[in-house]
């Protein structure tokens, strides 16, 4: 595992609280709290910004809408152009834009490498 130092200062009163919740958790050091928290809080930070969840009805509404949609049509797949010449990645993501009772959801897929 390749590692890389990241340099803080503390409040002295947040640094003893580290220390002391660090020795109740009993971990090794302040660091691996600090890590431990930086690593459950970006995880779960990241994850509430890339999915989302439906409930069990609107999830079957939403498919059955997928099932059901016809072919994208020329505003949609000019928007989509656009989008793709606008993108600032070396990949590129395909977007696909699905309407439900007024509600857009938009559905990413990496192309291929």
């Amino acid at each position: 595992m390749t590692t890389t130092r990241l340099d803080m200062k503390l409040d002295d009163k947040i640094k003893a609280k580290a220390e002391k919740t660090s020795a109740l958790l009993g971990l090794k050091s302040v660091t691996e709290y600090i890590v431990k928290l930086i690593d459950d809080n970006a995880t779960r930070v990241i994850a509430q910004h890339e999915s989302i969840t439906l409930e069990n009805d609107v999830f079957d509404r939403f498919m059955n809408a997928c099932k059901k949609a016809q072919k994208p049509n020329k505003a949609l797949m000019e928007a989509a152009s656009f989008t793709k010449k606008q993108a600032s990645m070396e990949k590129f993501e395909c977007s696909c834009l699905w309407q439900l009772q007024g509600v857009y959801f938009n559905h990413k897929e990496k192309d291929a490498p």
